[in-house]
């Protein structure tokens, strides 16, 4: 298996092919946004290869910052035919070998304790299962970001965050990403570790 960063015309290919089946559409940015990040430095889409045959893909939001570099886990999935595998295990294992300079991977996903029915409730527990098997840390922080509720993980791969500093970092990335009135309107960032 080949770990590498996608061309545009790939980038490209994934996103009519892929992303559109893979993730809601209101939770799809546009690609013309995706692909402006990326040529600005503040983007990442990398894929994980077996030959030409793309297996797992992952892109990042990357945040500089103070002299450090942190990256949110923006869109992540598994070819269907290849879950349970262990693909995806072995696209996270990966990560500090591809971004050597980055200090930390922040990680949503979707907080079972809001599903709509009970499958949804299972597959989002399986979710959350699988970030803490590959070495994610599950934090304090909860979150809705365009009112999808979310857990909030982090991935160390030079400095484990606390929650008060994953939280900042967090918000931080939106920030980067949106205009102040949609950060306002649509991100809430709760840190039980934050007194109100």
């Amino acid at each position: 298996m080949e770990f590498r960063h996608l061309t545009i015309s790939e980038i490209t290919s994934v996103y009519q092919s892929r992303m559109t089946i893979d993730f809601p559409p209101d939770e799809l940015k546009p690609l013309r946004m995706i692909l402006n990040a990326l040529e600005n430095g503040r983007y990442a889409c990398t894929g994980l290869f077996d030959g030409e045959n793309l297996l797992a893909y992952g892109y990042f939001v990357i945040l500089r910052h103070g002299g450090r570099t942190d990256m949110l886990l923006d869109y992540f999935a598994v070819e269907a035919k290849h879950r349970g595998q262990g693909i995806g295990h072995a696209f996270l294992q990966q990560l500090p070998a591809q971004f050597p300079q980055t200090d930390t991977i922040v990680i949503e996903a979707e907080d079972p304790q809001f599903a709509e029915t009970k499958d949804q409730a299972q597959i989002q527990e399986r979710r959350i299962r699988f970030y803490q098997q590959t070495g994610c840390l599950l934090s304090g922080i909860s979150a809705a970001v365009f009112g999808v509720p979310y857990c909030v993980f982090q991935m160390p791969l030079r400095i484990r965050r606390s929650d008060e500093e994953l939280s900042t970092l967090y918000a931080d990335i939106y920030r980067q990403i949106l205009p102040p009135e949609k950060f306002q309107k649509h991100i809430e960032i709760h840190c039980e570790c934050v007194k109100s």
